[in-house]
């Protein structure tokens, strides 16, 4: 069984994990054509500094998926967005 990340408004995956890796808190690499980024969500209070904080330990962050494989004008047509 193979485990993998994906944005159902995106792609249908973005990470896939190794045929061997067997591990368990791991979606895998990026896929040839991903381009991924952790950006810091001011709203939220996730940063990538959150990695330095004793009590959280890790970057946070939204998740932003780039590439030749993401669906293209996703934010045509729904109400009060534009395209980015």
């Amino acid at each position: 069984m193979r485990q993998g990340y994906g944005l159902t408004e995106t792609c249908a995956a973005s990470c896939v994990s190794e045929w061997c890796d067997n591990t368990t808190s791991t979606v895998g690499p990026p896929i040839n054509s991903a381009i991924i980024r952790l950006a810091d969500w001011k709203d939220g209070n996730y940063e990538w500094a959150d990695k330095d904080k004793p009590d959280i330990g890790v970057p946070r962050g939204e998740v932003l998926i780039g590439g030749p494989m993401v669906c293209e004008k996703y934010f045509e047509g729904l109400p009060g967005k534009e395209d980015p």
